[in-house]
Parts: C-alpha cells; structure tokens; sequence
C-alpha cells in the first residue's frame, strides 16, 4: 500500500506490482489505472509513466508502475469508514493480459468537523437546537441546567443519520418549548451536560457546553463589541484568535459582572442595556476580551529570521495600550456615574433608563409619616 490517505483535490504519487512470469515480455507494458468508489463508480482514470521489470528468482519478476493520480474535487467524502480504491491493469505491449492490482485508502474532507460540544446562541426563540459531534455511536443522554438547577433530562438521544460527519457521530435534540422549560432571556448562560460512551475506551464521559438564550438587544451589543476588537480582521491568523459570536456574548456576560462590581454594586441584568449603562457595560467587556486577544497573542507570537527576510508580527502592545485606555476611561467615569444610579433608587433591573425606579428618589430606607422629617416636605400644609 503506498497511498494511506488524502483529499480531494490532492495529487499523489501511487505505486502498483505486479508478480510475472520471468519469461514473460514486458518491455512496453501498459499499466492503466480508474479511481473508483464501494459501487463501482469512476471518478478518475490514466496511465502509469513509469513501468519496470525486475528479475526475483528463476521463474518470476515484478513489474513495478508509478503514477501521479489526481483526487478530484467532486469526490464524496462521508466517513472515515468510506474508502476509494485505485484498480490497476497491466497489459504487455501486444495487448496480452498481465493482471490487476488494487490499493484502497481514505479520502478525508479538507476541513472537518472537530469532536466536541459547541457553544450555541438562540436568539428570541421558543425552539432551540442543540448539537454536538462526538466519538460514539450509541445513544446519549442531555441535561439542561439553570445554574445548578435540572430544567429537562432527555435520557437517550439517537445519533442524527441525516448529518453524517466524517469521523465520529452528530446529535442533535431540539426543545421546541423554551419558554415552558424555563428558559428565558438572559446573559447567564445555560449548561447542557452531554453523557456518551467513548467508543474506543469505553469510557463513560460527560461534556459540557452553553446555551445563551438571547434577544435583539444583545445581539446588537455583541457586534458592537465584535467591531471594537475585531474591526479589521477578515479572518483570524489562526483558528483560536477567532472571536465568534459565542466568545462575544460570553464576555459580555464577565463585562454584565465587572460593571456591577465597580463602585456601589448593582444587579443589572443588561437585557435591555441603554445610554450610558450601555457604553459603560461595552466597555467593560471590551477591557476583558482586550485582554484576553493580549494573552493569546502574546502565546502565538513569533519570530522569524530568514537569510534574506526578517519577519516581526507583535501586536500584543496595541492590545494592551487598547485595554489600558478602556480602563482607565472606566476607572475615571464608572463610580460616579453608579453613584448617580444609586441615589436614584436604580440598583437593578435590565439596564434601561426607564423602568419603575428611575425617579424614586431615596427609595430605599425613606419612609413618610407625620413624625418624618421628609413628610413637611412633601405635604407643607400638614405640618404639626
């Protein structure tokens, strides 16, 4: 066997023996070859360029045939248990019959599917789906967890056969009544626990991953944030300086935390951030995902000297002087500005400006009654 795997759209170089008799005329052989499926299906054909004999012993020799094949795009690629194989025929130059030779090996996509649970976002919906792809072919048990709080048990999930993957299995388990469930809108994510049997150890494991359940509102503020952080990038240098929509909303969520932790603390749920609490909510998750992309950067960086080319990609100092500014515009603005909140009565709530305590005034702990000092002041006629 000399081709393993590959992928379409590849070039490989295949080699196909022969055992002949050694008396046998192989000068100008023809060694041809057709790329074909488990059907029968051809999808490639042509002709070795390279064909020799040589002797093994008194009574046979072998007949040797390279050739470049090139793997077509169209070719399907479903699973790992799929293979192709390349049908060799040999011919002497009269056109006598030698014999056939056939190699089989996988063709794997040029981009796969990862194991693992995905982190989901649903926006404004009553169905969310949840998906996962995992090394198992048995039926897998989903929980849905509101803190540590069980929502819904589904004990036995079948594998999804309408979305085969190359290797491993696709499970997916819809809750088409959210609402019903308990799942609300919210920064705080849901966790969903996925058990499966490993097919290999057959380990019993249990994945976690999270569902934000979402609306429009934050949406907007996890492409706002996105746009801050991410503006001029098409596509990421690499695959884990991706910021996605979950890594947005996820931070956005550790931003909600660090607004309500600076200065007087307050119980802002930032559904429905507005004005100010909005810029300043952004803002503080700008400062944490400035300082993750720091972090991340400064692991992926490098240097690179060549004879004739240097090549220097640092920008892990951008990152920090961005995330120091934010701070520092945080550090300057946020406590009052909470302070201003909170002598209004507005320590919780969605994040908007109106609501049902933005104009109580000393909300909290006043109480008039004739023998409060507050009570002449509301009712200057009443006094005693």
């Amino acid at each position: 066997m000399t081709i393993v795997s590959t992928a379409p759209g590849k070039q490989v170089t295949a080699e196909a023996t022969f055992q002949v008799p050694k008396d046998l005329d192989t000068i100008g052989a023809v060694v041809t070859y057709t790329l074909e499926d488990a059907d029968g299906i051809e999808y490639a054909s042509g002709s070795a360029l390279n064909v020799s004999a040589t002797p093994k012993n008194r009574k046979w020799q072998e007949l040797r045939a390279l050739a470049t094949v090139s793997i077509p795009g169209n070719v399907p690629v479903i699973t790992d248990e799929d293979k192709l194989k390349l049908v060799w025929t040999a011919h002497t130059l009269t056109g006598q019959f030698i014999g056939t030779f056939v190699e089989a090996f996988w063709v794997y996509p040029s981009t796969r599917m990862p194991y693992g649970v995905p982190d989901i976002v649903e926006c404004f919906s009553n169905v969310a789906l949840l998906t996962a792809n995992l090394p198992s072919d048995q039926p897998i048990g989903i929980d849905v967890y509101n803190g540590n709080i069980l929502l819904h048990s589904a004990p036995a999930v079948p594998v999804d056969t309408t979305r085969p993957v190359y290797s491993g299995s696709t499970y997916t388990y819809a809750i088409n009544n959210a609402t019903q469930m308990g799942l609300f809108v919210s920064l705080i994510p849901y966790v969903i626990l996925y058990r499966y049997t490993d097919d290999v150890t057959e380990e019993n494991v249990v994945e976690d991953g999270y569902l934000y359940h979402v609306n429009p509102s934050i949406l907007m503020a996890a492409k706002e944030l996105q746009s801050m952080v991410n503006r001029v990038r098409a596509s990421a240098r690499l695959p884990e300086l991706t910021i996605d929509l979950p890594v947005c909303i996820h931070f956005l969520k550790m931003g909600a935390d660090y607004f309500n932790s600076i200065g007087k603390p307050t119980e802002m749920t930032m559904i429905n951030a507005q004005g100010a609490t909005r810029a300043f909510w952004i803002a503080a998750s700008q400062v944490l995902l400035l300082q993750s992309q720091y972090l991340m950067e400064a692991e992926r960086s490098f240097t690179m000297n060549g004879q004739s080319v240097t090549l220097d990609y640092d920008i892990t100092q951008h990152y920090q002087s961005m995330a120091s500014e934010k701070q520092a515009y945080l550090d300057t603005h946020l406590p009052p500005y909470k302070s201003n909140l909170s002598s209004k009565g507005i320590t919780d709530g969605d994040g908007g400006l109106i609501g049902p305590n933005a104009r109580r005034v000393g909300a909290i702990g006043v109480t008039l009654n004739p023998v409060s000092n507050f009570y002449a002041i509301a009712f200057p006629r009443r006094r005693f």
